[in-house]
């Protein structure tokens, strides 16, 4: 055997052992998938519905919910926020400012404890 094929065979070998580890990572991740917490359909639909498609008080502005936005729902419940920290986090921005974030931000900055909101101050005007 020449050296060339030595070398060439110990290439294989170690794609052959890469591999092999490839295919043990994806099993173990395909069961880890069918052990993912079931969703409630009709909790994520409740959550979505709870956050308005337009923001009334700035002209309408379009917020942004889309399939996306149910993903996401549905990515924070499997990790173990609860329907009502998701409803309570929407109303409070809804009780809150003026402003209502794009649906799809909020849901990617959900508060992790009860947040507070702060009023922005009204702009003083100096004459001079």
């Amino acid at each position: 055997m020449t050296e060339f094929e030595h070398a060439l065979i110990e290439q294989l070998q170690g794609i052959n052992d890469k591999l092999a580890l490839l295919t043990s990572k994806a099993k173990t991740i395909k069961a880890a998938k069918q052990d993912i917490v079931k969703v409630s359909e009709e909790d994520v639909d409740e959550i979505y519905a709870a956050y308005p498609t337009r923001d009334e008080r700035n002209g309408g502005r379009n917020l942004g919910k889309g399939a996306k936005s149910k993903e996401l729902i549905r990515k924070h419940l499997r990790d173990g926020k609860t329907k009502q920290e998701m409803l309570d986090a929407i109303k409070m921005y809804l009780d809150g400012g003026s402003y209502l974030p794009n649906f799809n931000t909020l849901l990617n900055n959900l508060p992790c404890e009860e947040p507070t909101i702060q009023e922005s101050p009204e702009p003083t005007i100096k004459w001079q």
